[in-house]
């Protein structure tokens, strides 16, 4: 009985969970050119955040996970690592062709510019160091580096979704989670 209330419980609530990373606006429709910078800058923030979620797995208990579950950590990093890098080129492409007509969105296109530039090398360097890192001859460096380069890492993202996040706000895109009411501050 209590297997078939789990499951009737999961069954509710599973859909409703998975919906909730959809995007969803309530403003109006926008333009081809700023549909597509969003959605692409959306792809690349989701691809970010795996990397995000990798390291924060790796913070819970590197020192007293099995060397099997910390290599699998890592690899899942390094995998991440190198899926936004295969995505970061172009998603750039499409950033860089955006034409604004006002000031303050092209300054903050140029600012996401530069982050891209500076986010492909980290992310190139992350596959490499945590796909080392997973290997087994590697399992101590990564017990021991792991935390530390995780947070340089986890920075390095956040630092290039807030980029995202204010150069998308220039240019009039809110990008909200599906379900989430509307924000207090508009």
């Amino acid at each position: 009985m209590k297997s078939v209330l789990a499951v009737l419980v999961i069954s509710v609530a599973l859909p409703r969970a998975l919906t909730a990373q959809a995007v969803v606006s309530t403003q109006k429709a926008l333009d081809p050119a700023k549909a597509e910078v969003r959605d692409a800058l959306v792809q690349l923030r989701d691809s970010l955040i795996q990397i995000q979620a990798g390291v924060a797995q790796l913070d819970r208990g590197a020192d007293a996970a099995s060397d099997a579950l910390l290599r699998s950590r890592a690899r899942s990093v390094a995998v991440a690592c190198e899926h936004a890098g295969r995505v970061l080129p172009g998603v750039r492409k499409i950033v860089a062709k955006g034409e604004w007509d006002r000031e303050y969105p092209t300054r903050r296109q140029r600012e996401l510019l530069q982050h891209f530039d500076r986010l492909a090398p980290v992310l190139d360097q992350c596959g490499r160091e945590w796909r080392s890192m997973a290997e087994r001859s590697h399992v101590a460096e990564a017990r021991s580096k792991a935390v530390e380069r995780g947070a340089a890492l986890r920075k390095s993202t956040i630092n290039f979704q807030l980029a995202s996040e204010n150069f998308l706000l220039s240019i009039d895109v809110r990008v909200r989670p599906k379900g989430a009411g509307p924000s207090p501050f508009e």
